[in-house]
């Protein structure tokens, strides 16, 4: 989810400077779609987040180097 937070503005941003000027419109919807889709994600992680638990949650882990 975090990862995901995180590249969405970034894909959104690749996606919009490939965009034709001419087409203000369409870039305009991206820009917007570009920024409530982390939005949106941020608030279903918000929404999930578990008070009661202690510990750290949302975590992601990933081996970088395998053993």
């Amino acid at each position: 989810m975090l990862t995901l937070i995180a590249s969405l503005p970034l894909l959104g941003a690749l996606v919009i400077s490939i965009m034709k000027k001419e087409n203000a419109t369409a870039i305009k919807v991206a820009a917007l779609v570009t920024s409530l889709l982390p939005a949106l994600a941020t608030i279903a992680m918000t929404l999930g987040f578990d008070k009661s638990a202690t510990g750290f949650q949302y975590v992601e882990r990933y081996a970088w180097i395998k053993s």
